[in-house]
């Protein structure tokens, strides 16, 4: 009788507790899916948008930002990966072409996007791979909520 009323006290404390799915995306990923502001300062025109999806790869970003008034754009198109609320980790290529810049720089890898504060967007870190340094301009290629 004691096994049985132990038997009885675990299975309903077991049934009590909620086990989180970890495959559910945390509160984070989530305000990431969908439609977001992205692109860089150097065009005039506004940002543009990037769509991020999960997949069964994981997060996935596909996004243009192009000027109505020139040649200037700027694209992404990789895998994301939240190391933390205010960390990504973003393994793709960044494609851009800014005349009054850096002119037309294609770069692919693993790059780090970091949310500092409680600001509403993920900057671009090294940014500096980006440009000639000489040329004096820093790209802030952003990510927004």
């Amino acid at each position: 009788m004691r096994y049985a009323l132990s038997l009885v006290l675990y299975l309903a404390a077991y049934s009590c507790v909620s086990f989180a799915d970890p495959a559910s995306p945390s509160a984070t990923e989530s305000k990431l899916l969908g439609k977001h502001m992205f692109g860089v300062q150097f065009i005039e025109s506004g940002y543009g948008t990037a769509i991020i999806s999960n997949d069964s790869g994981g997060l996935t970003i596909s996004g243009t930002q192009q000027s109505k008034h020139n040649g200037d754009f700027c694209k992404i198109s990789g895998q994301l990966s939240m190391i933390d609320e205010h960390k990504l980790m973003f393994k793709g290529t960044i494609n851009s072409n800014i005349n009054s810049c850096c002119g037309h720089v294609e770069k692919t890898g693993e790059f780090i996007f970091l949310r500092s504060g409680k600001r509403k967007f993920w900057r671009l870190q090294k940014s500096e791979l980006f440009c000639d340094p000489y040329k004096k301009c820093a790209y802030y290629i952003d990510i927004f909520l």
